[in-house]
């Protein structure tokens, strides 16, 4: 063996091949690899993408981020300034949610942009860990926020004489939600892992699931009934209200004042598009992570 083979040519000269298929023939965690280089002709060094692409990638990025700081950080500041909005559970539930969005914008961006523009992870073991379970436990914070607040409107529509939550229910509600997204997102933490690998002239480190199959079946698990069904079943909901809006506000029109029939009316059509901004803004990048997890080995190549 020459010390300057690369794997993939000792594979070729077995009459295997260096690919996921080719590499389940060996033993990778006992195996040697620091006797082989890992650049040849089909797989180079690059450590950083070109800085012109960072640029780009980054200025992409950058509106998203500041816009949803400072809108959540707007609402969280407002909510929690004015003690009036305080007094009103739906509010509650409307800070809570903002709050997990905030997360998310401050984490999930820069997090992704770091791992897209470097080859190796870069972000230590720590973030190893904790990347997907932060992603995880904010959007499912935010969906079921967004649950509660769906159900709680579409109860005022269909009965509007009905005592509503109140405030001592309402963080209950809140309490149970980041629990629930905490044990729920926890063992996306648990099989991550942080890995090196040093072939002769690379070190090569990344983070990944210790188990890949039990892992993306859990994820779609989480996305398709914890997600993707309540926002869709939330679509159809918020539909139905506003199309029968105008009987509500007849109904309601002598107990209640216009003033309030009118924020319902803004707070209906706006968390509506909301939803449906969610949806088309996450279903496509879950349509990627769908397609990256579930491909076969030799789409990979």
């Amino acid at each position: 063996m020459d010390s300057n083979d690369t794997l993939s040519q000792l594979f070729r000269r077995n009459g295997n091949d260096f690919s996921a298929d080719g590499m389940n023939d060996i033993d990778v965690d006992h195996f040697n690899f620091s006797q082989y280089n890992y650049s040849d002709d089909t797989h180079t060094i690059w450590l950083r993408q070109p800085g012109w692409e960072v640029f780009v990638k980054s200025m992409a990025i950058l509106p998203i981020m500041i816009i949803g700081i400072f809108g959540n950080l707007a609402i969280i500041c407002l909510i929690l300034k004015l003690k009036s909005l305080r007094k009103t559970h739906i509010n509650l539930f409307i800070l809570n949610m903002a709050i997990a969005d905030l997360l998310t914008t401050l984490f999930c961006p820069w997090m992704a942009l770091v791992d897209v523009i470097h080859q190796n992870y870069v972000l230590g073991p720590v973030f190893c860990k904790l990347e997907g379970f932060i992603k995880m436990l904010c959007l499912l914070a935010s969906v079921l926020s967004l649950v509660i607040i769906s159900v709680d409107r579409f109860i005022a529509i269909a009965y509007p004489f009905k005592r509503h939550l109140n405030k001592k229910a309402s963080y209950l509600i809140i309490f149970a939600i980041w629990s629930l997204a905490i044990i729920l997102s926890s063992p996306l933490a648990f099989w991550r892992l942080y890995r090196e690998r040093q072939w002769l002239d690379y070190l090569e480190i990344w983070c990944a699931e210790d188990s890949a199959e039990t892992s993306k079946y859990y994820w779609i698990f989480l996305m398709l009934p914890l997600v993707y069904f309540p926002l869709i079943v939330m679509i159809i909901v918020y539909s139905v209200i506003i199309k029968h809006m105008d009987r509500y506000e007849r109904m309601t029109a002598i107990n209640d004042i216009p003033v309030r029939l009118k924020y319902s009316r803004v707070l209906i059509r706006m968390l509506f598009i909301y939803i449906l901004t969610t949806i088309i803004c996450w279903f496509p990048l879950q349509v990627v992570v769908m397609y990256r997890r579930f491909k076969s080995p030799t789409a990979l190549r």
